[in-house]
């Protein structure tokens, strides 16, 4: 069995981890299949995804997402905390004049409102 890919069939195996649909896939890869019918592109999709070598190249691809997203996720989660925490989350703390108005009270007020119970006497 040859393991190597052809151009469209790695096209195809990109586009099936991007998108997740393997008759999309199969469009992008293969464009002159546009003209099929639905269930033509359906069952040629299918028969791409029971190739081994394609499925191969699906799963490593996944792999290497994995891992890339285990090394650097963090780090971009840590950075969406840090913009929550310092750029929205005081903005939202902030209570305005017209916050005041329309809810009838401020922050100060409400917390000397609640009792033990966490209620508004």
């Amino acid at each position: 069995m040859n393991d190597k890919l052809t151009i469209k069939q790695e096209a195809f195996a990109q586009e099936v981890f991007k998108s997740g649909k393997p008759e999309k896939a199969l469009v992008v890869a293969y464009p002159t299949c546009a003209k099929w019918k639905p269930e033509s592109i359906r069952v040629k999709a299918s028969r791409m995804m029971a190739k081994a070598n394609i499925t191969l190249r699906i799963e490593h691809l996944q792999a290497e997402a994995a891992t890339w997203l285990e090394m650097n996720g963090g780090g971009i989660y840590r950075n969406v905390l840090h913009n929550l925490e310092f750029h929205v989350l005081p903005i939202k703390r902030r209570s305005t004049e017209s916050e005041q108005e329309i809810f009838g009270y401020t922050e100060k007020q409400i917390c000397e409102k609640q009792g033990s119970t966490g209620n508004l006497k």
